[in-house]
């Protein structure tokens, strides 16, 4: 793996080099070029960025606020949670991430998901759950090999409690 930072956009940064970034995914391109700086004026998202020596960007992801209900967990799910008194889960959204295909098969996108779950973590705001919806079942795959579990109603809709989170991860 090659040297690389990990930091939120910045347009200086990262505007020119981001309109090469290609990972195969049309949608997740044309979010990135398109979408991503409306998002980030309005604080709907925060995206952060991982590039190389050279400015290349490797991949992305963004994060923004989220909640689920308990309802859409198993009653032993819910039962597992410490209290059941709130019927909405604070949680974060790790509403996409990609990597570039340049970069792919090379841990990458591991790396930016480990990143995004110690950003949340080390937020300081109050998060039960990391949530992800997985574009296809290779995406499920990747999401289900880093700890998320599905919900009963959508498996392509997953969570990761923090606490099953390693604080030395």
């Amino acid at each position: 793996m090659n040297s690389f930072d990990i930091n939120p956009y910045e347009k200086k940064l990262h505007g020119a080099a981001r309109k090469t970034f290609d990972c195969g995914v049309p949608p997740l391109n044309q979010y990135f070029l398109a979408q991503m700086g409306q998002d980030l004026r309005t604080c709907y998202i925060t995206c952060f960025v991982a590039s190389d020596m050279h400015g290349a960007v490797i991949g992305y992801y963004t994060l923004s606020s989220a909640s689920f209900s308990l309802e859409d967990l198993t009653e032993e799910q819910q039962k597992a949670l410490a209290t059941r008194q709130y019927k909405d889960v604070p949680a974060a959204l790790v509403g996409r991430l990609a990597v570039d295909r340049k970069f792919a098969g090379q841990g990458f996108g591991g790396v930016l998901l480990g990143d995004a779950i110690a950003r949340v973590k080390d937020s300081g705001v109050g998060t039960f759950a990391v949530i992800v919806e997985a574009k296809d079942v290779n995406a499920q795959a990747f999401y289900e090999h880093h700890g998320f579990t599905p919900f009963p109603s959508n498996p392509l809709k997953l969570f990761l409690p923090l606490s099953n989170v390693d604080p030395d991860a």
